[in-house]
């Protein structure tokens, strides 16, 4: 189900907040349609906010946008009509409920990825049909980067973050890898912005993602342009795991919450050893 919902909701805040603008004029600046605006428009604030590509992370429970939505309740609740109430309850508060503690979290149960074990082994090719194993005994420490595609404004920030960090990391004589599910031609569209070495494996059909227990299935919600073909339908959980050169893992980002994202700043510390 959960593929259904980011879409239309962001629909129904786009539409609404029209409306609730109208309605707040044409009633004469009311106190009610006033408290509906409070609740719903942060909301959709935050995903245009998102959707420019101006961050790879956000806050966990979005503290602004769930404030505003109970204060633009209560208003509505002093200036009481049952249309702004409405509006400001189900697709204000309890639609930013929902985002925040239905949609965004992540089932991490089946992981296999475990900190000071080998990598487990897997084998993907680069745009190039370049092959690449997980184990691969060359010496280098090794970055694994699953991102859910380009449809993913959070995600195709994070690649970003890590091309203009790229020069720091491959000093520190460590290999990038950029692992999703899209197509070839997404993939290359993605490596053609930076002028760095990464590499952009295409994991077909999502099957070295559910070999690691890290696949979402139906993740790429319903109405995303592409689903299906430009993008499998199933998808990676943000995931980042960091292998030394023996090909251990010395560390891995499972986020429960796709939201929530390290930084550079945290791979390099943990390459440097600190």
């Amino acid at each position: 189900m959960k593929k259904y919902f980011p879409i239309p909701y962001n629909a129904l805040l786009a539409v609404t907040s029209i409306f609730v603008i109208y309605k707040f004029f044409a009633d004469d600046f009311a106190l009610a349609w006033l408290g509906a605006g409070i609740a719903i428009m942060p909301m959709l604030g935050f995903f245009l906010y998102v959707a420019t590509g101006a961050t790879a992370r956000t806050s966990r429970h979005l503290p602004l946008q769930l404030t505003a939505a109970v204060l633009g309740v209560g208003l509505t609740i002093i200036d009481f009509d049952p249309l702004a109430f409405s509006i400001a309850f189900f697709i204000g508060l309890v639609g930013v409920c929902l985002y925040n503690y239905w949609y965004t979290p992540l089932d991490r149960t089946l992981t296999k990825i475990q900190v000071g074990e080998l990598i487990p082994e897997f084998r993907l090719s680069d745009t190039n049909e370049k092959t690449f194993a997980s184990r691969d005994n060359n010496g280098r420490q090794k970055i694994w980067m699953f991102i859910r595609g380009n449809w993913c404004p959070l995600c195709v920030v994070q690649v970003e973050e890590m091309a203009a960090r790229y020069r720091e990391i491959e000093t520190l004589g460590t290999d990038i890898f950029i692992i999703s599910s899209q197509s070839e031609k997404q993939s290359k569209k993605l490596a053609a912005k930076y002028d760095v070495n990464l590499n952009f494996l295409i994991d077909d059909r999502n099957r070295v993602a559910k070999t690691l227990g890290i696949d979402h299935v139906d993740g790429v919600p319903a109405g995303i342009p592409g689903r299906g073909e430009a993008y499998d339908p199933n998808t990676a959980m943000p995931t980042v795991v960091i292998t030394d050169k023996e090909n251990t893992v010395i560390f891995a980002s499972q986020t429960d919450n796709y939201r929530i994202r390290p930084e550079p700043d945290e791979f390099i510390r943990v390459l440097q050893g600190v």
